[in-house]
């Protein structure tokens, strides 16, 4: 029996099995590059996920997770956990991304220092809302008092 290809003994479902192969491949590919060190280090919403887990892994990311389970599978860079639901690179992370805030942060220090000029009438949180918001989009300030001590979640990024 003939296809369009012209080979006899190629049918639909060698097509069909070839079509999942390349796709599977494709997800490997992607999921290799999203759990890459680069790629964390940009990406906060895996990367919060990754450090959320205590052994690095993160949950499905996608609604077909038998394709992603076996796509992860056949990779040699990410390991798949036991109940086969999350996956993690098999490397550790390094610890600059363990310890990495997924927000934007911008850490300011002697703030006394800063003119007031015509937003004296602000708060000191609003000033730096007004002072900072032409770089970008501020969600929240947070004001730590000189002595004391930085957070842990702020200790990674506070050290210059």
């Amino acid at each position: 029996m003939s296809n369009p290809t012209g080979h006899e003994s190629y049918s639909g479902q060698d097509e069909e099995g070839h079509e999942a192969e390349l796709l599977c491949f494709k997800i490997k590919a992607y999921l290799e590059e999203l759990f890459f060190d680069s790629h964390l280090a940009e990406d906060g919403f895996i990367l919060k996920d990754v450090q959320k887990n205590k052994q690095g892994y993160t949950k499905a990311l996608t609604t077909n997770w038998h394709m992603t389970l076996s796509a992860a599978d056949s990779s040699d860079l990410l390991e798949v956990g036991d109940e086969g639901t999350k996956v993690r690179q098999i490397k550790p992370l390094p610890k600059r991304l363990l310890c990495s805030s997924t927000n934007k942060l911008l850490l300011i220090w002697n703030i006394s220092e800063v003119q007031a000029g015509d937003l004296e009438h602000l708060s000191l949180s609003e000033r730096m809302l007004q002072k900072f918001s032409a770089h970008g989009s501020i969600s929240s300030v947070r004001i730590l008092h000189p002595g004391k001590e930085l957070p842990k979640n702020l200790q990674c990024s506070g050290q210059v």
